[in-house]
C-alpha cells in the first residue's frame, strides 16, 4: 500500500512541477518571469526543475508560453504540430 501512497504523491509533484514550469516561463522580450517579475529563472521555477531532475524527468513547456512576440519574432513554416480544428467541428 505504501509504494502505490507514495507512487500517487510522486505523481502529484510532478504534475505540480509541470504546471509550475509553465506559469514562471521566463519572457523573451524582458528576461523577467511571467508570474513573479523578478530575473528569471525565478525561485519557484528553480524549485520546480529541482523536482523534476529528481525524478529523472524533462520539463515539458507550452509552445508560445515565453511570448516571442513581444521582441518581433514571428512563426515562420507551419511548425511541428498541426493547426487544431475548433471545438464541435471535424477535421477534414
Amino acid at each position: 500500500m505504501t509504494t502505490t501512497y507514495l507512487a500517487s504523491v510522486a505523481q502529484a509533484n510532478v504534475a505540480n512541477a509541470l504546471y509550475e514550469i509553465n506559469e514562471h516561463a521566463t519572457l523573451s522580450g524582458s528576461g523577467l518571469c511571467r508570474i513573479c517579475q523578478v530575473e528569471g529563472p525565478c525561485a519557484t521555477r528553480c524549485t520546480a526543475e529541482r523536482t523534476l531532475r529528481s525524478c529523472n524527468l524533462l520539463p515539458q513547456r507550452t509552445p508560445g508560453a515565453t511570448r516571442p512576440e513581444l521582441i518581433g519574432l514571428r512563426r515562420v513554416g507551419p511548425g511541428w504540430f498541426p493547426p487544431r480544428a475548433p471545438e464541435g467541428t471535424a477535421r477534414t
